[in-house]
């Protein structure tokens, strides 16, 4: 059996993830691009109905709330479900500030 020294502070080490349970660290990647195709799905059509600024701010307090989530976890099932909220938000927050930038750029400038 593996064992880490009491000051490791790594996902890997604060819930045990050695062995049979050592799949579910990539898996957190999956469950983040995951949320990000939902928040970007999601968003996108939320965006052009409520309005840009709207979106924009809703998408930020999204992801804001999955990082503190995140930072608080008490374990792996929050901390995963965390990291979708997170994605969510990213991918949202990602799409409103490019669609939103090219379009305070004008059709002129875009490429």
């Amino acid at each position: 059996k593996k064992e880490y020294t009491a000051g490791s502070h790594t996902l890997v080490a604060e819930w045990d993830l050695i062995c049979k349970t050592s799949s579910f660290v990539p898996l957190l990647s999956t469950i983040f691009f995951g949320g990000f195709l939902f928040g970007v799905y999601t968003f996108g059509s939320y965006a052009d109905k409520r309005g840009r600024r709207a979106a924009y701010l809703w998408s930020f307090l999204i992801m804001q709330v999955g990082v503190f989530l995140s930072v608080v976890a008490p374990s792996y099932a929050v901390y995963a479900l965390a990291r979708f909220i997170t994605g969510f938000g990213v991918g949202a927050f990602g799409l409103i500030a490019y669609v939103w930038n090219s379009e305070i750029l004008g059709p002129d400038n875009r490429s």
